[in-house]
């Protein structure tokens, strides 16, 4: 399992253990997930942290998903 992997899965990890960093995460399908993105609610940076093997589906899930405020200024790690 790749280092990629370990992090989706962690994130997921620690939300179902009382979600302590306050992340919000969508996967597209469980546990076979092709795109994973994250917020972490932080108002200041408006980061988000997305995840995709595939390209096509990473883009259907930005322009389809309500996960991104697109209102606000925002920064995109990928």
């Amino acid at each position: 399992m790749n280092m990629t992997y370990n992090l989706v899965y962690a994130t997921v990890f620690h939300m179902n253990q009382g979600n302590p960093f306050g992340l919000k995460a969508l996967v597209d399908k469980w546990p076979d997930f092709k795109t994973e993105m994250a917020d972490d609610f932080d108002h200041y940076t408006n980061t988000y942290q997305i995840f995709s093997k595939d390209l096509k589906n990473c883009q259907e899930s930005l322009t389809t998903s309500d996960v991104i405020n697109w209102k606000q200024h925002l920064q995109i790690q990928s």
